[in-house]
């Protein structure tokens, strides 16, 4: 019943330090059981008191600083006092165990280096997992899965089904992104803009007026959240998204990798998808046709044909909202929006077929001009031969 969290240094020393200097713990025991920093340490593939020295010798075989390469994957996995109390040996030595064989699956044949410590203010037992990113044997880089938080956290949840711990709720493993300073802000009453934010896109998301992508802008505006979809400019499909608060002295905008794995495009699909498959079939006519905010929508071309019908069904503050559109525009308006796309699209495809057929064109034009130069250099070398005269033998 842990949590996980992962990041990435390039500087590996500094990493390992910080994890596995000894010392008095940062902050008191008041039972002064916990006096040390480190309460123990294992390692995968390295010895955890010389991890330093054994990892430096990849990282300068392979170049690393030089390279401004990732040296080091620093995860973190906390318990609660009431699942493994870090004043307890026993339950020090479990952490450590579950640790290696979660390294052991993660990160097969790499470096790990974990240090167990409970110098926190709550004093919880933790572990610091310190993976080398290149492997010692083949020099390859950590990549795809074996970097992502999404993968470490089910992995984590394995080990601890096997060792008889239960973990999280999948509801509460939302896979948000907290750094350090809003949980603090959080924890001791003082506002933090990205708080706010993910809790006001929570509420946009389970609003179940939020069916597609185009109900999810509307809905956002009216939880105080303005989102941006990134999309690719030939297919159309989108490419991410970030979202910034629309009031206050916070609006700086956010990218959603950076708010956690549940704001981004697959998590929010799953979440709008859902929303429509708990309506009914009257009710999802309703809020697709009548509850869209079409106007925003529409190309720059076509926006203006609708004005007038944006600013009749306004609201009166000018606050965002969802407004009611007769559905036979909001039609009209969806197959303009159609025919607008299709026609750029077509636009592109003939742009690029147009550079290609320009590069091809301009490509044998050099090999023309190379083969006169070729012609024109035998020429002058017949002439010379010619003038010279035949050769006295």
């Amino acid at each position: 019943m842990g949590t996980t969290r992962m990041t990435a240094t390039r500087n590996g020393a500094a990493g390992l330090l910080y994890a596995g200097r000894q010392g008095k713990p940062h902050v008191k025991d008041a039972q002064g059981v916990i006096n040390q920093r480190v309460l123990g340490s294992t390692g995968v593939n390295v010895d955890p008191k010389y991890a330093h020295q054994q990892m430096s010798v990849v990282w300068r075989q392979h170049d690393t600083k030089k390279r401004n390469a990732r040296e080091l994957y620093r995860s973190t996995w906390s318990w609660s006092n009431e699942v493994l109390d870090p004043r307890n040996p026993h339950d020090v030595e479990k952490a450590l165990m579950m640790g290696a064989e979660v390294a052991k699956r993660m990160w097969p044949g790499y470096q790990t280096a974990i240090y167990a410590q409970a110098d926190g203010k709550g004093h919880k037992l933790h572990l610091h997992m310190e993976t080398n990113a290149i492997n010692p044997v083949t020099g390859r880089a950590l990549r795809a899965e074996q970097t992502s938080q999404k993968q470490l956290a089910k992995i984590a949840d394995e080990v601890e089904l096997e060792n008889g711990l239960e973990p999280l709720p999948k509801l509460r493993q939302a896979w948000e992104t907290k750094p350090h300073a809003q949980v603090a802000k959080v924890a001791a009453g003082k506002y933090s803009w990205r708080e706010d934010l993910q809790q006001r896109i929570q509420a946009g998301l389970a609003d179940k007026r939020a069916v597609d992508w185009q109900t999810l802008k509307p809905v956002l505006a009216e939880h105080g959240v303005d989102v941006h979809v990134r999309r690719n400019k030939k297919t159309g499909a989108i490419n991410g998204l970030s979202y910034k608060l629309n009031f206050g002295d916070h609006q700086r905008p956010v990218r959603a990798i950076r708010l956690g794995e549940m704001y981004q495009k697959e998590s929010v699909d799953n979440g709008l998808k859902q929303n429509a498959a708990e309506l009914t079939a009257e009710q999802l006519k309703d809020v697709q046709f009548g509850g869209i905010a079409a106007i925003s929508e529409l190309t720059p071309r076509i926006k203006h044909q609708y004005a007038a019908t944006e600013s009749e069904y306004a609201d009166v503050d000018e606050k965002p909202a969802i407004h009611n559109i007769d559905a036979g525009k909001v039609r009209q308006a969806r197959e303009a929006i159609e025919r607008e796309q299709t026609r750029r699209h077509e636009r592109e495809r003939q742009q690029a077929a147009d550079r290609e057929a320009q590069r091809l064109n301009r490509l044998k034009q050099q090999k023309q001009r190379a083969a006169k130069q070729e012609r024109d250099r035998q020429d002058r070398q017949r002439r010379n031969r010619e003038a010279d005269g035949p050769s006295l033998g």
